[in-house]
């Protein structure tokens, strides 16, 4: 069970802040089961209340330190690149990944759309719609865990990653 104050990621819903737990719908809805009550970090104004034994992923976001060594692995993560005419295939492709909610995953993700956009914009074409909008999602999962666990934003570290997925060394240091 996760503590008032901790911040979590959940599912596609990304970095929330558990604001308290409690059982919030017994006499509207005779639901007795004790929920988590939640704010997106970067969604204002959204409450999310989640059942405390429920089966969406839900884990605790990493550390800083944690977050630095993900960061530091990006140039050795290999995406595989899938390619396939069926959007649907392509779209189940990386459902999977993104289902995951693990971030060295969801760094792969990106860096295969990274690849694929390189590509198309080289043969002066625009990146497929399901790789851009599984794509953003990946990045906004991604950046916003990173954003909260190094205490940045996350436009400060897609370009970081962004440096180290070209290779490059930024000069500055999260």
């Amino acid at each position: 069970m996760f503590q008032t104050g901790s911040y979590v990621t959940y599912g596609k819903r990304g970095v929330c802040k558990i604001e308290e737990t409690g059982c919030y719908f017994k006499e509207s809805m005779h639901d007795s089961r004790e929920y988590y009550k939640m704010r997106p970090v970067f969604s204002k104004g959204d409450t999310v209340y989640i059942p405390v034994d429920n089966q969406i992923p839900i884990r605790r976001i990493l550390t800083s330190d944690e977050a630095r060594e993900c960061i530091e692995e990006i140039p050795q993560i290999q995406p595989e690149i899938f390619r396939c005419r069926q959007q649907t295939r392509l779209a189940a492709h990386y459902q999977e990944m993104v289902n995951t909610c693990d971030l060295r995953v969801l760094l792969a993700v990106i860096k295969e759309c990274y690849i694929k956009k390189k590509e198309a914009e080289e043969g002066h074409r625009k990146l497929g719609q399901v790789d851009s909008r599984f794509m953003k999602c990946a990045e906004d999962l991604t950046y916003g865990e990173l954003a909260v666990a190094l205490d940045t934003t996350p436009d400060q570290v897609k370009h970081f990653v962004i440096d180290k997925m070209k290779g490059e060394r930024s000069g500055a240091a999260l």
